[in-house]
């Protein structure tokens, strides 16, 4: 109980600082956990809670995956998308796979989730600068909208891999997880194709019990393969689809905005070795540049014509990170597929970028006579 008090008191106060500078104030708890880790063994109670908050994070995903808004995005902005998130992950597998010594299914799969992008951090910027509907805030939030499919590719290949290697190289290994996974699947299916239940009224008292039967019935079919985190992701869908208003849905986005992912982020704070990233600065270093580079660089060779020096703008707000990549990151982690060393190193990247990102964005939006 006194861990959880000092942590949202923190997460208020210094959240408060933070959003000044246009960082997400749920980042306070990440920097919470790096600072207690030396002093503070992880409770089971924050343990359980930030386990919650990492799959919650991930049903907030499917929550929020607007099918036909993806499906409705231009094909230049469906290309861009194609060609800024491969490069990243090409450049990102080689780095995983020689720097740090994974194996290439491994790398690949951290390659991906590292490169999903946090557009939602960028949103309130754009809204100030009025840049939402104009061509930088449409290539931004349209490759955002896309990048979720990148999202659930990368969880149902974690799952897949979490699955098989629960029994490495028996043939009932690579059987059960397929059978195991057509039960969240076809009970997704069977909602999305029937609508068994529908809400045409915010009726917060049962939109959150039903809510919250669905994750809790889709994660623990999930966990039958080792997939607890595609069952959550699945549960968000089939909840986002069972209301005809999405705003219906704002108190439950609430309470996991407001309980768990602070939560969550401290776990991952108390969990990361601060000192292994701050041991190995030139890794971490070496990381974010190639992240930067391999984000930046085909953005404006993609999106130049269209947005002239935007386009740099473009790339340097694609390189924001949040709750997403971190939550697939601590997956691989919590299983001990992904070494501390790595895992220490992406957190270290993730909150440099976290910190950095915003306020450079923000910083070249006034300088290029925006405001």
């Amino acid at each position: 109980m006194l861990d959880l008090f000092v942590l949202f008191v923190f997460s208020v106060v210094f959240g408060r600082v933070l959003e000044r500078f246009r960082v997400p104030w749920v980042f306070s708890a990440l920097i919470l956990g790096f600072l207690l880790t030396p002093f503070l063994p992880v409770s089971p109670t924050v343990e359980t809670l930030g386990y919650m908050g990492m799959l919650f994070l991930l049903y907030l995903v499917g929550l929020e995956l607007d099918i036909d808004l993806m499906l409705h995005q231009g094909r230049k902005i469906t290309v861009a998308t194609g060609v800024i998130i491969l490069s990243e992950a090409l450049a990102g597998s080689l780095v995983v796979h020689y720097f740090f010594g994974m194996p290439w299914k491994v790398s690949v799969l951290v390659a991906l989730s590292f490169a999903t992008v946090g557009e939602a951090v960028l949103v309130p910027i754009l809204e100030d600068f009025d840049l939402l509907k104009k061509p930088l805030g449409t290539y931004l939030v349209g490759v955002g909208v896309l990048d979720d499919v990148l999202e659930v590719v990368s969880i149902v290949g974690v799952s897949l891999l979490l699955s098989y290697s629960s029994e490495p190289g028996n043939f009932t290994s690579l059987v059960l997880p397929f059978a195991y996974l057509s039960l969240p699947f076809a009970i997704t299916f069977l909602f999305l194709r029937y609508k068994p239940i529908r809400f045409r009224s915010p009726d917060l008292e049962i939109v959150l019990p039903v809510s919250l039967a669905l994750f809790f019935g889709l994660a623990y079919l999930g966990s039958l393969a080792h997939a607890d985190a595609l069952g959550a992701l699945l549960a968000g869908i089939v909840t986002a689809n069972m209301v005809e208003k999405r705003e219906s849905l704002e108190p439950v986005k609430s309470m996991i905005h407001g309980l768990f992912a602070p939560v969550f982020f401290f776990w991952v704070g108390l969990t990361s070795d601060i000192s292994i990233a701050l041991g190995n600065l030139p890794l971490v270093a070496a990381v974010t540049l190639v992240a930067s580079v391999s984000k930046i660089l085909p953005s404006y060779l993609v999106a130049r014509k269209e947005l002239g020096r935007e386009a740099l703008l473009l790339g340097v707000g694609l390189c924001v990170r949040f709750s997403t990549s971190m939550a697939i990151l601590k997956i691989l982690d919590h299983a001990g597929i992904i070494s501390d060393l790595l895992f220490s190193v992406l957190v270290g990247s993730t909150a440099l970028f976290t910190l950095t990102v915003p306020v450079i964005f923000a910083f070249l939006l006034k300088r290029w006579g925006y405001d």
